[in-house]
């Protein structure tokens, strides 16, 4: 844990045989407390848990605390970095598809038509079907003018409205 990582896996073994004592495994330990020297005549092919004090268990549990503080902290680090860049890159092609599929402003069309239908709808506020020759002509302008623009060649460029 901490600075250096490792790849090897270790696992922590807690037993409760007494209370005022806890067992912790070697391979926890290894890292983090030096070993006790062994006497060369104490040669055993099964190596013995140590039993650490009450002390010496919140020492090793403090310094684990620590570096793990320490590596949560390294994570959330590299985490808001990522997460900064790859916000960066969301807004950056959002712009560009905006810029691609912008909102076309265009010329109004049919504007005679339209004040004529407008003007007619006013002054027969009660009867709007006597309008219905003034809609027809505005409604075949408005088609042709989408006929003719379906066949031209070039798009007018989009503009930014924001």
């Amino acid at each position: 844990m901490g600075a250096s990582q490792s790849s090897e896996t270790r696992s922590v073994t807690l037993k409760n045989e007494n209370p005022n004592e806890i067992a912790i495994s070697q391979s926890v330990l290894c890292s983090s407390v030096p070993e006790p020297e062994e006497d060369a005549n104490e040669q055993s092919s099964t190596k013995k848990k140590r039993v650490y004090s009450e002390e010496e268990t919140a020492n090793l549990t403090a310094k684990l605390d620590k570096d793990y503080a320490a590596w949560i902290t390294d994570v959330e680090r590299k985490n808001e970095s990522v997460t900064k860049q790859l916000r960066d890159e969301l807004v950056q092609k959002a712009d560009a598809l905006y810029e691609r599929f912008a909102y076309v402003e265009g010329k109004p069309i049919c504007e005679e038509a339209k004040k004529a239908v407008l003007e007619c709808y006013e002054s027969n506020v009660t009867t709007p079907l006597n309008c219905s020759e003034e809609v027809k002509y505005f409604t075949n302008c408005v088609k042709n003018y989408q006929i003719n623009y379906d066949k031209r060649q070039h798009l007018p460029k989009p503009v930014k409205t924001k």
